[in-house]
């Protein structure tokens, strides 16, 4: 996700200086999101990307640019020509992003469909699971490390292997990776490096290796083989 510079939306029926308000934009992949003032305290309105129809500047509006869904357009203006041109790009590469994860799902190589084929299996523990996991994450004390679950890694949700992530001291960005493709216990044990870099798009060399090393540990683990040692636990400064 990301944040831009403050744009002004005006209506889709006028472009009259005095319709306009200006809003604070947060971009995702499936979204954005805009706010009331920089703190992004106030959510005043969403626009649904996944019905995106268009993105494009509009010729004779100097930073202006629309952005088509089915029912509504709205009408946004940059502070200048740059941020214009980075907002419709931006926008342009989330959609690109969608559909490259869209058609990785229809390949049955891919961590999507090795996933799907083992979703059923976890269904009848997921409400209990995730209660476990949330209450463990409210006990984190200050400075210290989240505990991993304790139940089996192939019955972990969503928020579980997020709990696992902390503890390993997985930063708040490739968590966020890991809850929006919705990566489950099963999914965890199978990843490989060339699904995080790949699939999953993570470039935080750091991650991937404490990642990679510790679903070396939990495999040996379900095996009863003895687990590879720990990396070293970061320092505190």
């Amino acid at each position: 996700s990301g944040s831009f510079s403050p744009l002004s939306k005006g209506s889709n029926e006028s472009h009259k200086p005095r319709n306009w308000k200006t809003r604070y934009f947060v971009l995702t992949l499936s979204q954005i999101t805009y706010f009331e003032n920089a703190e992004k305290v106030v959510i005043k309105g969403s626009i649904d990307l996944n019905l995106l129809q268009d993105v494009c500047p509009i010729a004779s509006k100097e930073n202006m640019f629309l952005i088509c869904l089915p029912t509504r357009t709205y009408t946004v203006s940059a502070n200048n020509e740059r941020e214009r041109l980075e907002w419709i790009e931006a926008i342009k590469e989330c959609n690109r992003i969608k559909t490259e994860i869209l058609e990785s799902k229809k390949d049955p190589g891919s961590m999507w469909s090795r996933r799907a084929s083992h979703r059923s299996l976890m269904e009848a523990q997921a409400e209990e699971n995730l209660r476990s996991a949330e209450a463990a994450a409210r006990e984190e004390g200050a400075g210290e490390a989240t505990k991993p679950p304790t139940t089996p890694t192939t019955k972990w949700m969503v928020a579980e292997v997020l709990q696992w992530l902390r503890s390993i001291r997985v930063g708040d960005e490739v968590r966020g990776v890991f809850e929006e493709n919705e990566i489950v216990g099963v999914d965890l044990l199978e990843l490989t490096e060339e699904d995080l870099r790949g699939d999953l798009g993570i470039s935080d060399v750091l991650a991937i290796n404490k990642i990679i090393s510790g679903t070396k540990r939990l495999n040996a683990e379900r095996r009863g083989a003895p687990p590879p040692p720990p990396p070293p636990a970061p320092k505190n400064t």
